[in-house]
């Protein structure tokens, strides 16, 4: 007697192509449109949230979203935070769309806030490795050609360490969860509107000059096809 279990017809491709074809039919909430976009025809979901903007706001409810030790942040209240503090970004920093924002911090509640902060007004989030030394943030800092840092005490001091041999381009470097007034000879004080956080400039110059005309960026469109990509100068 065989031991073959019997072979189903081959009907999935077909069910599968059915199944897809009714859920993004007209109408229905996965209804699938096509657009004209940079890089050619794009199908997307007529119902999604346009922008990042959006879909965190859709997001906002009183459940628990973030947990540090005893420190507790429902959505809206951590949706609230970073909204300010992207306000702050926009209009004390100047940080336009297309600007690259790092954030060098351990797991703290602030990298989710200058994260959805930084990627809700068309910014580019950079997520630098935390386990960095002096050295390696230099280089991360320079070739992505960031603007603003996210950092705490730790990475602060790191960076302070720095060669300067090692000067960045003008960065403006906002702290949390430190006592440090200065950072690499530069003094912070409070000019971002989220408590906990502060700023401060490190390197030479001056940051851009504040603006409030921010373009939104749609999730997934790299801004660097339209204005060039911003890299640093050297490695």
């Amino acid at each position: 007697m065989s031991t073959e279990h019997p072979v189903a017809p081959n009907t999935s491709a077909a069910a599968h192509r059915d199944a897809v074809a009714r859920l993004t039919a007209v109408d229905e909430r996965y209804e699938l449109l096509t657009l004209p976009s940079e890089r050619g025809p794009l199908r997307v979901f007529r119902n999604a949230p346009r922008t990042l903007r959006d879909l965190y706001a859709a997001g906002v409810s009183d459940h628990t979203f973030l947990v540090h030790d005893d420190e507790r942040l429902t959505f809206a209240e951590a949706h609230a935070a970073a909204a300010r503090l992207a306000h702050g970004l926009v209009h004390d920093l100047g940080v336009r769309t297309g600007d690259r924002v790092a954030i060098s911090m351990r797991n703290f509640p602030e990298w989710m806030l200058a994260f959805e902060a930084a990627t809700s007004i068309g910014a580019i989030a950079v997520a630098m490795n935390s386990m960095w030394q002096t050295d390696e943030m230099v280089y991360g800092l320079r070739d992505s050609g960031a603007t603003v840092l996210f950092a705490d005490d730790e990475r602060m001091a790191r960076l302070a360490a720095a060669s300067p041999d090692d000067a960045l381009d003008p960065i403006t470097v906002v702290a949390t969860r430190t006592t440090r007034t200065s950072c690499a000879g530069h003094r912070v004080d409070q000019r971002v509107g989220v408590e906990g956080l502060a700023v401060g400039v490190h390197g030479r110059g001056s940051h851009h000059p504040p603006r409030a005309d921010q373009a939104r960026q749609p999730p997934g469109v790299d801004p660097s096809r339209r204005r060039g990509r911003r890299r640093g100068r050297g490695r």
